[in-house]
């Protein structure tokens, strides 16, 4: 396999406790459930952002399909490609994530939850980067 820029990331020997195999199919099922936390607010809000949130969440939902798949069949393409796209992803997520906290502070009334409920997503999002790290850790172990 030849070198690429995914191979100066930092590496990870665990995950909560889980080896790098069991902790990448962890990170997968999260992936694939993931975007079922914007259908509510895409229907309800309508908003561009909650509909851009969800578009990008579908898709890592989909690369997530991909990598779970690459990890029952050993394929170092669906890694690489998930790694590549959360690289992608979870920026474009937390601007997001942050213009949203940043309309519900400016609004007149709004509560508390609607604030706290993107900054959590940051939160996450900034996760969601330490899983990359986590799943080209097990691509570099798996098939170097």
């Amino acid at each position: 396999m030849a070198g690429s820029a995914l191979d100066e990331l930092p590496r990870w020997s665990w995950l909560l406790g889980f080896d790098l195999r069991s902790a990448t199919l962890i990170i997968a099922t999260i992936g694939i459930i993931h975007p079922s936390a914007y259908i509510y607010s895409c229907i309800v809000h309508r908003g561009c952002l909650f509909t851009a949130a969800w578009l990008l969440a579908a898709a890592w939902c989909a690369f997530s399909v991909a990598l779970l798949v690459g990890i029952l069949q050993g394929l170092a393409l669906t890694y690489e490609c998930w790694v590549w796209f959360t690289l992608v992803f979870a920026p474009l997520m937390i601007l997001l994530m942050g213009a949203l906290a940043a309309h519900c502070c400016l609004r007149l009334y709004a509560s508390l939850a609607a604030f706290c409920t993107p900054v959590l997503a940051i939160v996450f999002y900034w996760i969601t980067l330490y899983f990359a790290f986590v799943v080209n850790s097990e691509r570099m172990s798996r098939f170097s």
